[in-house]
């Protein structure tokens, strides 16, 4: 009796998985996330981390994947892969002999690519509109000079290039790039329709919009597009200091950053929204009111694994100390990777696994 008492004494006070429904596993593939959206590793093999289905472009290798509009994308010599993460809708085209292919946007099924040829410095290139076959919707009726495209979810400003560059990772929405003698020349990859609007600096979301942002008879102007018309577009009266921001993504919001002030405005909408405070202690990611961290937790319960070390990922709400009891909890004996955390979901690598976790509804300190 005494020692079944023990026993069920150190499962109880054992730390444990808890406030989370196990949604789907995974064998794991090394890589990196992309775009926050799926694992990508070997450069042709993609893992859904909403659906943990995982797709692999066999006959490709070499290139650079990019994961976009519900697909992955591979950029290699003379050619440009494509397949939806749902392993659907597999195609290939082949560039202009003589050109590389450098993808830049997309959006509703549609790839831009610009076909430049291997030259280096000042390319001038095609922009061609790629369907949800693969075949070619429209093309640029002249060359066009595309300069360096700075990497999805960074800022872009007007600046010399020595080759074209497509944004690293993910691609957004709509393509920006500066033109010379000033502003912004934006295209829609669906239709190809161009507009050149005023200002010198965006910033490129992966999957997501193109925000610009331009002073204005003194008035900070800041707009989202995924095409040739503006998504949402602020004035948020004089910019302090009459700089311009430094813009970042932050969770589904975009932040702009002057010397001692900060300002966070939705992604969707352009209302403005809490800034993201700066990591505190341990913390992984935040999402939607929570905060993902780590924690490495001693067994002192169990005299069978007495000194062992258990690692777990907590999840807390924004408003709580960092001492606070987690809402919900994913604890391993292998050291846990967090890849995704979304406001209902979070997904881990677990050893050689993948796993997608739901939060628990009924908990009541959930935010609905």
């Amino acid at each position: 009796m005494l020692v079944a008492a023990i026993a069920v004494t150190a499962y109880v006070l054992t730390p444990r998985t808890e406030g989370v429904n196990g949604d789907w596993s995974a064998r794991s593939v090394g890589g990196t996330v992309v775009a926050g959206r799926a694992l990508v590793a070997g450069g042709n093999t993609a893992l859904d981390l909403r659906t943990g289905t995982r797709v692999t472009l066999g006959s490709v290798t070499g290139g650079t994947p990019y994961i976009a509009d519900e697909r992955l994308v591979i950029a290699g010599p003379g050619r440009l892969d494509s397949v939806r993460l749902d392993a659907s809708a597999r195609w290939t085209w082949r560039a202009p002999a003589g050109t590389t292919p450098v993808p830049l946007a997309a959006s509703a099924g549609t790839t831009m690519v610009a076909t430049c040829p291997a030259t280096g410095a000042h390319a001038r290139c095609r922009l061609v509109g790629l369907d949800a076959k693969g075949h070619q919707a429209w093309q640029s009726t002249g060359a066009v000079l595309v300069g360096k495209a700075p990497a999805a979810g960074s800022s872009g400003s007007p600046g010399a290039s020595t080759a074209p560059a497509s944004p690293a990772g993910g691609l957004p929405r709509a393509h920006a790039e500066p033109v010379e003698g000033g502003g912004l020349l934006v295209t829609d990859p669906v239709t190809g329709r161009q507009v050149l609007l005023p200002g010198s600096t965006f910033l490129a979301v992966p999957d997501g919009p193109v925000v610009l942002f331009v002073v204005q008879d003194g008035q900070c102007v800041v707009s989202a597009t995924t095409g040739a018309e503006p998504v949402w577009t602020r004035v948020l009266g004089p910019c302090p200091g009459g700089r311009l921001p430094h813009l970042s993504v932050a969770v589904g919001s975009v932040r702009l950053d002057w010397p001692g002030k900060s300002r966070a405005l939705d992604l969707a909408t352009g209302k403005d929204t809490a800034a993201t405070p700066p990591p505190g202690r341990g913390e992984l990611a935040r999402a939607s009111g929570l905060v993902a961290t780590h924690r490495d937790l001693p067994v002192r319960t169990d005299p069978l694994h007495w000194g062992d070390t258990l690692h777990a990922i907590e999840l807390r709400t924004a408003r709580s100390s960092p001492d606070a009891d987690p809402v919900a909890r994913i604890v391993s004996s292998h050291p846990l990777d967090l890849l995704l955390l979304e406001p209902r979901a979070v997904v881990v690598r677990d050893g050689d696994q993948v796993v997608r976790y739901t939060l628990d509804r009924t908990s009541a300190t959930l935010e609905p």
